[in-house]
């Protein structure tokens, strides 16, 4: 990267740019709160130094938990979409470790929650920007707050970031 290029973005602006353009599911006003919240709970993996990756036996539960209190309401809260799908807004990486139980539905490119849990699937933020958080703290906060303004009324971020297990500012 050049220093000065009007059209260069340093790391930090990018992830932030993925962050505020976070491709969610619309409908009448109402926007699906699956991809914030997991960015929520992986951000606060990072703050407690957990591993990059966490496998989706682990995530699913708490993501499960998250979506029915603040999500929208549905009869089935289904975890595997954003842990899958979230792939695509550059900012998650998904590793499959077992690839003989990996099945993609044949309607679309996503996975079952069954091959999700059988295939030892595990999922985290990108590396560089993995690093990145951890090496920035301010910048965790930043982007927590982001998802928090952007995703959730207000009244709502208190009980969020001690589900989630994150402290900011």
């Amino acid at each position: 990267m050049g220093y000065g290029a009007p059209d260069t973005m340093t790391e930090e602006q990018m992830l932030l740019n993925a962050v505020q353009n976070l491709q969610t599911w619309r409908r009448q006003g109402q926007r699906a709160a699956h991809k914030p919240l997991l960015l929520l709970l992986a951000l606060g993996r990072i703050q407690r130094n957990e591993p990059r990756l966490a496998s989706f036996l682990e995530l699913e539960p708490r993501l499960v938990s998250l979506l029915k209190s603040h999500g929208q309401v549905r009869s089935t809260p289904h975890a595997g979409y954003p842990f899958w799908r979230l792939q695509h807004d550059g900012l998650w990486e998904v590793e499959v470790r077992n690839r003989a139980e990996f099945v993609l539905r044949q309607s679309n490119t996503d996975p079952t929650l069954t091959a999700l849990r059988r295939a030892d699937v595990w999922g985290g933020f990108v590396e560089k920007y993995d690093q990145l958080l951890r090496a920035r703290p301010e910048l965790l906060h930043r982007i927590a707050r982001t998802l928090l303004n952007d995703h959730f009324p207000s009244e709502k971020h208190e009980a969020l970031l001690t589900q989630v297990g994150l402290i900011i500012d």
